[in-house]
C-alpha cells in the first residue's frame, strides 16, 4: 500500500472514529446508557471535587474544535509533504485511539465499572499527552488553531476529568484519605492542578491549557457556593486562589508576548 492509500485509510478512520465518538456521547444522553445520564452516574459517588453542571458545557467546545481538527487533517493528508512536516499520520492514529477511549469510558462509567473507567481514562490521558507533544512547536496561526488549540483544551479538561474519575473511584472503595479530611484532599488536588497550569504556561507557552484548569476550578467554586451552601470554606479559598493565580500568570505571559520578550 503506497503513502497515498495509507493516508486515505487514515482519513476514513479519523472521520469514522469521530462520528462514533459523537454518536456514543449522544446516545449516553438520549437513551441514556444503562438508564442514567453521565451526571446521574457521577452522583453515585459524591465528592467535593466535582464541578457544577454548567462547567461540562466545555465538551461542546472540545467536540467543535476536534471537528475542525479532523477537517483540517483530512485536507492536509492530501498534501503528503505538509502532512509529514506536521506529523499528522502518527497524530491521526493517536486521535483515532482517543475516540475509542472516549467512547469506551462512557460505557464503563454508565454501567458502573468504576475501576475500568479509571483505566480507560488514563489511556485517554496518555494518548492526549502523546498527541500534544507530537505537535510541532513552530506553527502558523492556522496550524495553531486547527492542530494545537483543540488538544490544549482537550488535554486540559481530561487532566481534570482524570483527577475527578480517580476521586470517584476512591469514594467507591471507601478510602479514608490516610486520615486527612476530604476537604483537605480536595484542596491538595486543586493546588496540584494549579501547579500543572503554571507549568504549561511557562514551560510550554500554553495559557489555553491553564485557562481550562481555571474553568474547572470556577466550576468547583460555583458548586460549593450553591449546592454545598458554602460549607467548605477552605475549598472556596483554594478555588479563588487558583483561579486568580492562573489568570494573573496568563495575563502576564500574554503581556510579555505582546512586548516581544523571550519567554
Amino acid at each position: 500500500m503506497n503513502k497515498k492509500s495509507k493516508n486515505l485509510v487514515l482519513q476514513l478512520a479519523m472521520i469514522l472514529a469521530y462520528v462514533l465518538m459523537i454518536a456514543v456521547n449522544a446516545l449516553a444522553s438520549l437513551l441514556p446508557l444503562n438508564g442514567v445520564t453521565t451526571q446521574e452516574a457521577s452522583e453515585r459517588y459524591p465528592n467535593l471535587f466535582v464541578p457544577a453542571g454548567i462547567t461540562f458545557a466545555i465538551w461542546g467546545v472540545i467536540y467543535t474544535l476536534l471537528l475542525l481538527f479532523v477537517i483540517y487533517s483530512v485536507w492536509q493528508l492530501n498534501r503528503p509533504k505538509k502532512a509529514e512536516e506536521l506529523g499528522l499520520v502518527p497524530i491521526g492514529w493517536l486521535f483515532v485511539g482517543t475516540c475509542f477511549a472516549n467512547s469506551a469510558w462512557l460505557f464503563a462509567w454508565h454501567y458502573d465499572y468504576i475501576f475500568i473507567s479509571v483505566l480507560v481514562m488514563l489511556v485517554l490521558l496518555i494518548l492526549l499527552i502523546k498527541i500534544y507533544f507530537s505537535i510541532p512547536s513552530e506553527l502558523t496561526a492556522a496550524e495553531y488553531i486547527f492542530l494545537k488549540l483543540p488538544f490544549s483544551v482537550y488535554l486540559g479538561w481530561i487532566t481534570i476529568a482524570t483527577a475527578a474519575n480517580i476521586t470517584a473511584f476512591l469514594v467507591s472503595i471507601g478510602w479514608n484519605g490516610f486520615g486527612l479530611s476530604e476537604e483537605l484532599w480536595t484542596v491538595i488536588v486543586m493546588m496540584a492542578a494549579m501547579g500543572l497550569a503554571l507549568i504549561f504556561i511557562w514551560k510550554y507557552n500554553d495559557p489555553v491549557y491553564a485557562l481550562v484548569i481555571a474553568w474547572a476550578l470556577l466550576g468547583i467554586l460555583i458548586k460549593h457556593r450553591t449546592v454545598y451552601d458554602r460549607q467548605y470554606a477552605l475549598v472556596q479559598i483554594a478555588a479563588y486562589f487558583g483561579i486568580g493565580i492562573i489568570l494573573a500568570n496568563s495575563a502576564y505571559w500574554l503581556w510579555l508576548k505582546i512586548k516581544g520578550e523571550t519567554i
